[in-house]
């Protein structure tokens, strides 16, 4: 697993960026992030993309290009998690008792995939990727442990494009047709010839 809280590294710093550090010779450079208020991150280090948790959306950053891209289906997250094997990232996000949920991201560039609703609240999730199954801790009052679910099935990307597309191209493929078969029956050459009535 990849993945670390920004305060782990940062704590002292109050910014609303994303520092990148040369390990060459110690150079800092930040990248502002627009009122995120990041909370975790969690990076895929082979096609450079990271996730990371703000405090009222999750956004995607490609680090090589510096691009973002604003997620607004869960409304903020605590620690972000990457798992290589399966190319997911998971955003615990605690907000909205009594429920919490899980953001489930994937892909190059990264998109949004799934969203899972647990009463757990818990502010990390983990995923085994052998079983698909996703952890996360129970941090209910009164209440202790580990509540678990399995990760759904999500299509690949060609099916959801055909779903969505799809209808669309019947629709254009029926227009064709129609002005096909209407347009050959206009043609003069095609159109049945009166026969001429014999003269009285």
């Amino acid at each position: 697993m990849f993945g670390f809280s920004v305060s782990d590294v940062f704590p002292y710093v109050p910014a609303d960026a994303l520092f990148r550090v040369d390990p060459n010779d110690g150079t800092i450079t930040s990248n502002p992030l627009g009122g995120c208020a990041p909370m975790g991150m969690a990076i895929n280090p082979k096609a450079h993309q990271a996730l990371i948790a703000c405090k009222a959306f999750v956004m995607s950053w490609d680090l090589s290009r510096g691009e973002s891209e604003v997620f607004d289906q869960l409304a903020g997250g605590d620690l972000v998690g990457y798992y290589p094997g399966a190319d997911r990232y998971l955003v615990a996000s605690p907000q909205g008792a009594p429920h919490s949920v899980i953001g489930i991201f994937g892909g190059t560039p990264v998109t949004y995939l799934s969203t899972v609703v647990t009463d757990a609240r818990g502010k990390s999730a983990a995923f085994d990727e052998t079983n698909q199954v996703v952890y996360t801790p129970d941090a209910r009052a009164n209440s202790g442990g580990i509540a678990s679910f399995h990760a759904p099935a999500i299509p690949p990307r060609w099916l959801s494009l055909l779903t969505d597309v799809g209808p669309w191209a019947a629709l254009l493929v029926a227009i064709g047709v129609l002005i096909y078969a209407v347009g050959r029956s206009a043609d003069p050459v095609r159109r049945r010839s009166s026969k001429r009535q014999p003269a009285p």
